[in-house]
């Protein structure tokens, strides 16, 4: 069973100008005898990429507050380097402003964005994601009430569209606000990106190689993400 809602509301403020909100919801249940295989793995949610948390890449959001750097061995970090970070349900809301830079640029025209974009993909229950290595990572998966806001990722941005009438080319620069894979107040990597951002990836791909991180995340797309 996968249910899933996507609510849009635009909202004009005059001229070429306008407000989006979106809400992104689903979930995906296993049940009867269903329960024993799981999900399917392309039924399964993912977070990030250009229509999502434009900061983040596509499918390397959680699930929940998963972070590999627990894992202290480095042959078990390289054996779960690249899998794709999915979950059995998604919740993600994007606001975007949206404005005209140039009526008349190189025969289209030229429009520009400022965006944030909150969400994350869960679990609902343990031993669900393939990522998992040990008891510690697979809490870290599961969807709790009590941790909703702790494992929120959070991301802003800008983008430009190039409006040729019939289709649109898209390029967005997404910027990490808020990283659910830490705790407390090391969350807000923007903090990092501000004061230090080179110590601050050079301490972190030394615990979570060969993983690196970054910062600023670039998105290229062909028509709207919304």
């Amino acid at each position: 069973m996968r249910p899933e809602v996507d609510l849009r509301w635009y909202k004009h403020l005059g001229g070429e100008r306008q407000f989006v909100a979106r809400l992104n919801a689903g979930v995906a249940y296993a049940y009867g005898n269903s329960v024993l295989t799981g999900i399917p793995f392309e039924k399964q949610f993912f977070a990030g990429g250009s229509s999502g948390i434009r900061a983040w890449q596509a499918r390397t959001i959680g699930p929940g507050n998963y972070d590999r750097g627990i894992l202290r061995s480095d042959t078990l970090r390289k054996a779960f380097f690249g899998l794709d970070q999915l979950g059995t349900m998604r919740i993600e809301t994007n606001f975007e402003y949206r404005f005209t830079v140039a009526k008349k640029f190189f025969g289209a025209t030229l429009k520009g964005a400022a965006f944030v974009d909150i969400g994350n993909v869960w679990n609902l229950r343990k031993g669900e994601s393939i990522l998992v290595a040990t008891p510690a990572l697979d809490e870290q998966t599961v969807f709790k009430l009590s941790k909703f806001a702790q494992q929120l990722a959070v991301g802003t941005g800008l983008g430009l569209r190039y409006d040729v009438q019939y289709f649109v080319f898209r390029f967005d620069v997404g910027l990490k606000l808020k990283d659910p894979q830490f705790t407390g107040s090391d969350q807000w990597v923007i903090s990092k990106f501000l004061s230090g951002p080179r110590d601050f990836k050079d301490s972190y791909n030394a615990t979570h190689g060969p993983d690196t991180y970054r910062f600023i995340q670039y998105n290229f797309g062909i028509g709207m993400p919304f």
